[in-house]
């Protein structure tokens, strides 16, 4: 079944410690968020599961349109000050 909804964790790959931070803390939002709506029975896909980012803003929508999606959740949590994991 083609998911209805791909959520997207902001900030993967490289980057500034700031960036470093927020990317760990959207994909551990993201993957609770994955897990939690695949528990209820909704069909979802994220685009990343690990730090590595393989989607540029501009091949998401292609994504989008190639796996079915209806929507997407793009989690960003940019400015917020972080310990250093």
């Amino acid at each position: 079944m083609a998911p209805i909804l791909i959520i997207d964790p902001g900030h993967g790959g490289g980057g500034s410690n700031r960036y470093w931070t927020e990317k760990n803390l959207n994909l551990q939002i993201s993957l609770y968020q994955y897990n939690r709506y695949q528990e209820i029975g909704v069909p979802v896909d994220i685009t990343r599961t690990t730090a590595e980012y393989k989607f540029t803003p501009i091949r998401k929508p292609e994504l989008l349109s190639e796996k079915g999606a209806k929507d997407s959740l793009e989690l960003r949590t940019s400015g917020c000050l972080l310990a250093k994991e």
